[in-house]
Parts: C-alpha cells; structure tokens; sequence
C-alpha cells in the first residue's frame, strides 16, 4: 500500500480538482513534413475559469502557455528546454506560437529539420503555484527526407482555352499546407511562394512547363508540368478595327492611323462573369511588316509621363484608339498595332495585324497624289494652267 504524506496528498488534490473542465483538442495526433518545409500543428483548449481548494472557489487566471518536444511516440514526457514557453524570450526562430492565452494553441515549425521527428505537447498553467495541466497525449510528427515535390492541377486537361481559370497545387507525399515554395515557368522563378499558383483569365502567355521546389530545399523540385493555352490572342467580345492595314506618309508630315475597338465585357470563368474595366491602352511599333512585335518601350503609353510628344492618342478608353503620329521620320516606317490592359491579371489584348506604315522622302510623291485628285474635276487643259512642271 502507498505511502502518501500530508503535502503530497494536497497537491495531487490540487492537480485533479484543476483539471475539471480543462481540455486541450488536438485536430490530428498524427502529421507527416518534408525537410525544409513548414507544418503547422493546429491546438485548440478551453482554459480553466476558476478550480476549488476544497472550501471554497478561487479564480484562475492562465498566466503561461508551452510546448514541449518528446522523442517518446505520442507520449508527452515535459522535459527542457521547452520549444516554445511564452515566459521566455529566448524561442528558437524555427518554432512560432500563433495562439493565444485563450483558446488557441496552434504550433508552427518552419524549415522542419530531421531532429523535429518526435511528438509536441501542449500545456499551461494558472496563477496559483499547486495547479498545473499537462495533457499525456501530444502530436506526432513524422519527418520525411528530400521527396519530389508534385504537381495537382484543378482541371484534367492540360489543354485549356483563353479565358478559363487553373489552379496548380505544389504538394509532397504528405504535407499539403503551409508549405513555402518557389514556382518556376520554363525555368524562370515566379513570384509566387504559396502552394497555390492561381493562374486566372489565361492567354497564349500562360503556356509553358512548370515547376515547383521548397523554397529551402532544390533537391525537391517537381517533375515539370505542361500547360498549353489555345485560342487567338484577346478577350471574349472583344475586337480592334482598322479602317485600313497600310498606308504611305512623306518625312516630315502627319499621319493619322485611325482605329476603332470594342472593350471585353466580361468573361465567362467556369460559369460566372467577371466585369472588366479598361485601365490602361498602348501603341507598339514593330519593324516586322504587318507582324505585331511587343516590344518596349512602346510608341504610346497611358501610363507613361514620358510619351514622345510626336506620337498623340486621339482617342479615349471607350471604343476609339486613333494614333497620329506627327513629324513623320524614317524610323516610322514600321507596323503600329494598338493593345488595350484591363483591370485583371494577364488582361492585355492586341490585334495582331496593325498598321504598316511606309515612309518615303520623294515630295513627287505627294505631288503625283494631288494631280489625280485634281484630274477627276479638271481638263487636261485647266490642269496645266494650274501646275507648271520644271
């Protein structure tokens, strides 16, 4: 039989009368991370508002929260140093408390190392010196070496039209959330760090093969995963209209280019309608005869303060986007084509013809022009009255 002394016997008293309606939930007592990467342990507990002397009842305010590391399976052995103990100022940076002190618990461990394979356990204590409430029970992490990272995309087809939405998810064998990633689009980093890459409203742009590694780990980078986008460069309902796709000026004149275009709506996302604002307009100048060749810098920019004072847009964000384009110079000899950004990600729209432009220095030129203009009216006669010829 047991030998209990008289304090002994009043502290366990005090232990099993502090855990009435105190507990500690833990979602899973299980989870799986890769090496580098970042897991979360979500906690969640009901604090204890008060607990009894055995005459009275006294208040109990939670005045320390903590996570233990046991390498003991499932089982909380509460030794030191603690991986997190909110009375310290000393945490190690891996280990972040992202709860509270009443009734969040939640634990996340950044850059998992292989020593992180073992189980944490949560526990807190009140302002009194004889109550303390340890849970037996913890969350078992098991950690994962150097696994490939894969890819699940939310559409089956790899094959998807301009306008459609997908969402590609970087996931290892095990851990599906909180990972830190870095995405690569043929072979060139992304901005992009979540494990969701959202691709919205795709364009031609959009093709190409990607790939997916943790950010703190290359050795995991995915196998790559192809996405094709077809369809014609532009937006549903959307046009641009040139009156006409050529044209002839002198050096030193004006051109006008005129052009017309109907804005895109809206555009139909798997079945609901996204409106679409026109924020921005442009004219490009590609040497490529009638070939539309993006490049920078751009002849006309709306969002540019530093437009060559030569190049005016005559027209506004509604359905006219005429360029004149005034001391006509050599260099204009090329193909301008209008395009039009609106206020959603990869929203830019051209046509992909243009306007060739041909430029010539011979005033003959203009003068041959001008004859037969003035020959539908006039008799050969009138005409050589008119005009003298050296």
């Amino acid at each position: 039989m047991a030998v209990w002394d008289k304090n002994s016997l009043w502290t366990l008293l005090f232990l099993l009368a502090g855990a009435v309606g105190q507990t500690v939930i833990y979602p899973f007592t299980s989870t799986c991370a890769v090496r580098g990467s970042t897991v979360t342990l979500p906690c969640t507990f009901t604090p204890l508002k008060s607990f009894s002397d055995g005459q009275r009842e006294v208040p109990a305010e939670l005045i320390r929260v903590v996570w233990y590391q046991s390498q003991q399976h499932q089982l909380c052995q509460l030794t030191k140093p603690f991986v997190y103990d909110s009375d310290s100022k000393n945490h190690k940076q891996r280990f972040e408390y992202l709860g509270d002190k009443k009734t969040n618990c939640t634990l996340q461990i950044r850059d998992v190392q292989q020593r992180d394979h073992a189980t944490f356990c949560f526990s807190m204590e009140v302002d009194h010196t004889k109550v303390h409430f340890d849970i037996s029970r913890g969350v078992t992490v098991r950690v994962v070496d150097s696994t490939k990272m894969r890819i699940i995309s939310s559409s089956d087809d790899k094959k998807l039209s301009r306008g459609e939405t997908v969402t590609l998810l970087c996931a290892s064998v095990c851990t599906f959330h909180q990972l830190e990633v870095i995405w690569f689009k043929d072979v060139h980093a992304l901005s992009e760090t979540g494990p969701s890459l959202e691709l919205d409203f795709l364009t031609a742009e959009d093709s190409g093969s990607y790939t997916c590694a943790l950010k703190n780990n290359i050795e995991t980078l995915s196998e790559p995963y192809s996405l094709q986008v077809t369809g014609e460069a532009g937006a549903v309902g959307q046009t641009v209209i040139y009156p006409f796709t050529s044209t002839c000026a002198v050096r030193g004149s004006t051109v006008t280019l005129a052009c017309t275009f109907t804005p895109p709506k809206s555009v139909d996302q798997r079945g609901r309608e996204v409106p679409l604002n026109i924020v921005r307009v442009l004219w490009y100048q590609s040497h490529w005869y009638q070939l539309c060749q993006l490049t920078k810098p751009s002849a006309y920019d709306s969002d540019s303060t530093n437009n060559d004072p030569r190049y005016q847009y005559l027209g506004d964000m509604k359905t006219n986007c005429t360029l004149q384009i005034r001391d006509v110079q050599q260099g204009d000899s090329a193909t301008f084509s209008f395009r039009m950004g609106v206020n959603h990600r990869g929203g830019h729209f051209t046509n992909g013809t243009g306007v060739a432009v041909r430029v010539t220095g011979d005033n003959n030129l203009l003068s041959l022009r001008l004859i037969f203009i003035i020959n539908v009216s006039l008799s050969q006669t009138d005409l050589y009255s008119h005009f003298r010829w050296d």
